[in-house]
């Protein structure tokens, strides 16, 4: 069966900084046998309200069957553990914010909702009755969706309300924050690289290894001697830059293996490498060009740095305002008998 849409939900704030939210349209995928036979209880207090079993369940179903295909065992055990405590620990902070949503008489209209499910649909190109089909092989109802659409909005809301509306940055912050960090904002260096590639199987006994070092050599003092580096590219190379003699192109750094990218880096344009080991094989590479990093102006990255800012400072005062929730929330956990 083909994986269920991804479906966005737009946002409904009505300013340019309220955040896309993405809402999957199948919360159950396969509910196993062994999650239908546990008996439902409840394993969280969040002030008035209970989160149970079966609801962490749910919440991490998909995460959880991709667990059961990766580990087995105590492996297994160990890593469904720590899921369910970051499942839970998102259940109690969604409850936390549901609740002040409510106190403070924040809610999403019938309009509201149903908006956010026609744009959901013309988005992902359905109509309500295949989104109906659709969610009726889940085990759920038009109406399932829409509670949890509802809750998106709100919580989107709360977000924007008790967050975003609360930050800003002014000048001097993004100017210092530049000043700071220029090195971050600065050109990627960029290399055009050629290589010479020998095929090297770390299965191999030392005596073959030795045999294929001792080829690269000859080739690189060949390179070395005023050779036709591309010429023997061709010649020699054992991938499939061999055809364009051994051309790589322009390589920004990050985007090579570690070894392979520092060995580029350190030379100069037109240098010849010494042989570099990588697990790929053995490479004799030659840097045509290098082009060095340079910082960008203020100009020309003012807008990338007030972003950064803006979303520090939003990351920042978030943590805050969910510590101030949970600060004075009750809440008890009761995830494993006998836990507090």
């Amino acid at each position: 069966m083909k994986p269920a849409p991804r479906l966005r939900i737009p946002s409904t704030s009505g300013t340019t900084q309220a955040p896309l939210i993405w809402f999957s349209l199948v919360l159950l995928l396969n509910l196993s046998t062994a999650s239908a036979l546990v008996i439902d209880r409840i394993i969280a207090r969040v002030n008035e309200e209970v989160i149970t079993l079966s609801q962490l369940q749910e919440e991490g179903l998909p995460f959880f069957e991709r667990l059961r295909e990766s580990f087995s065992g105590e492996e297994l055990a160990r890593q469904v553990s720590l899921a369910e405590r970051e499942f839970l620990d998102q259940l109690i902070l969604k409850r936390l914010q549901l609740q002040y949503a409510a106190q403070i008489g924040l809610t999403a209209s019938e309009n509201d909702v149903n908006a956010a499910v026609k744009d959901v649909l013309t988005r992902n190109n359905l109509t309500q009755e295949t989104l109906v089909e659709m969610l009726a092989k889940e085990g759920l109802t038009l109406q399932d969706y829409k509670d949890r659409v509802r809750e998106q909005i709100v919580l989107a809301r709360l977000l924007n309300q008790a967050v975003r509306s609360r930050v800003s940055v002014d000048a001097s912050e993004i100017d210092a924050y530049y000043q700071a960090h220029r090195e971050e904002f600065g050109r990627p260096d960029e290399a055009r690289v050629r290589h010479i590639f020998f095929r090297l199987d770390p299965a191999a006994d030392k005596s073959q290894q030795d045999a294929i070092y001792a080829r690269a050599a000859r080739v690189l003092q060949e390179a070395r001697n005023d050779g036709n580096f591309e010429a023997l590219a061709r010649h020699y190379s054992e991938d499939g830059t061999a055809a364009t003699g051994g051309d790589l192109g322009v390589m920004k750094r990050g985007q090579m293996l570690a070894g392979f990218e520092e060995v580029v880096f350190s030379l100069r344009d037109s240098e010849i490498s010494d042989i570099v080991r990588t697990p790929n094989g053995l490479h004799i590479v030659k840097a045509e060009a290098i082009d060095k990093g340079m910082p960008r102006s203020f100009a020309e990255v003012k807008e990338e740095v007030q972003r950064r800012v803006l979303q520090e400072k939003t990351d920042k005062r978030l943590r805050e305002w969910t510590n101030e929730l949970r600060n004075k929330a009750y809440i008890e956990i009761n995830l494993y008998d006998g836990e507090k």
